[in-house]
């Protein structure tokens, strides 16, 4: 069965295998090997394999830091993003939501809305209008002018004498 070669890692480990193996005890004693058809010296062998090894080790000591990291951002998120958050909102209370220097520090000023042509702002007006009537809202002035008014109260017959009993 080959040697997998399919993964950096597995290759790597191959790679320290053979340099170690290699240097400490070459099969057979040799001190030179036939590679691709040409004869190499087990040295420039053993060199040119420690470099690959450096690449690959590079590459996983990368991995590794890179896993560090990640965990140390995932333990800080949860703190991290709410206060930059507020920090963001009070920078943008100093300065204005809607400074341009806002973006000298990262910050995206808040958009100002665009006027509306002069058709669009009627019919906006109008529309208002329509749903006011639709739901029966009113304003200020038109619940002031409201008042209740209490119905008259029915006069009251006095009530009929009930008959007096007497004993019997």
């Amino acid at each position: 069965m080959a040697t997998k070669l399919d993964t950096p890692g597995t290759l790597l480990a191959l790679i320290n295998a053979l340099v170690n193996g290699l240097t400490n005890k070459p099969p057979g004693g040799a001190t030179s090997a036939v590679v691709d058809n040409q004869s190499m010296a087990m040295a420039d062998v053993i060199t040119e394999l420690k470099g690959y090894q450096g690449v690959y080790q590079k590459e996983a000591d990368a991995k590794s830091a890179l896993s560090t990291a990640r965990q140390a951002r995932l333990k800080a998120e949860p703190n991290a993003v709410p206060r930059i958050r507020l920090v963001v909102e009070a920078v943008k209370g100093m300065m204005g939501s809607h400074n341009p220097a806002l973006e000298g520090l990262g910050i995206t000023p808040d958009k100002v809305a665009a006027p509306l042509p002069a058709e669009k702002e009627v019919l906006k007006a109008q529309r208002n209008a329509a749903t006011r009537v639709a739901r029966g809202t009113k304003g200020k002035k038109q619940k002031a002018a409201i008042k209740g008014q209490v119905p008259a109260a029915a006069p009251v017959a006095p009530a009929a004498a009930a008959p007096v009993k007497t004993g019997s």
